[in-house]
């Protein structure tokens, strides 16, 4: 596998394919690298088990440097980890348009830190509830009971998910938020490397790092 190294993290989403269907991609300014993926929210199967799913190989998420490269390596391998989505078919058949991403939806995973040590205003808030959602999803996904038990068993980021605390006003709130900075800080770089553990970066998206780097708590 190949992965990143300290640079920016990012990943935007997009709403506009088919069903619940979106692409995602991601994106690293230091390397000036492009990665194109693609995940689809939460839905029950035939049997009524709801399930996370991204865009995988059976192994790893998929992400490849363009969407370009993501489009053809859809063509190469129809029976990827969306191929049984009820959605997927309807979306595929909307071409490559449909990979294209949508700016709005956007989730950072190394600005968590810079996020919680800012004031809580809504925006950095919400993008902050973003990132740890996207993280836990891919837990969800991959079936990676520690990464999952970090997010969604602390109680800190659970709430932030949630989305009903008011960080900004009052002194519980100030509070609150101060809390879920130390839980930040103290557990971030953690959740981080199991979630960099489960991706995959092919094509002009790949960036060798150093085998220290992949080494993973637990």
């Amino acid at each position: 596998m190949a992965a990143r190294g300290e640079a920016e993290r990012v990943v935007q989403g997009a709403g506009g394919g088919a069903g619940d269907l979106c692409h995602a991609e991601a994106d690293e300014a230091d390397q000036g690298a492009q990665s194109a993926g693609a995940n689809a929210d939460r839905h029950e199967d035939t049997e009524g088990e709801e399930w996370q799913g991204f865009l995988g190989d059976g192994a790893k998420i998929v992400l490849l440097g363009t969407t370009d490269e993501l489009n053809t390596w859809l063509g190469d391998h129809p029976d990827h980890d969306l191929a049984d989505h009820p959605a997927w078919t309807a979306f595929a058949h909307r071409g490559k348009a449909v990979l294209e991403p949508a700016p709005e939806a956007r989730y950072d995973l190394d600005a968590v830190y810079e996020l919680a040590a800012a004031e809580p205003d809504p925006e950095t808030v919400s993008e902050l509830a973003d990132a740890v959602d996207i993280a836990a999803r891919i837990a969800d996904a991959c079936e990676d009971g520690m990464l999952r038990s970090l997010l969604n068993g602390t109680r800190e980021y659970a709430l932030l998910v949630e989305g009903e605390t008011d960080y900004h006003t009052g002194k519980e709130g100030r509070a609150e938020w101060t809390r879920l900075g130390s839980v930040v800080a103290e557990s971030w770089e953690r959740a981080e490397a199991r979630v960099q553990s489960w991706l995959s970066w092919l094509g002009s998206s790949t960036v060798p790092i150093e085998a220290g780097d992949t080494e993973l708590d637990g």
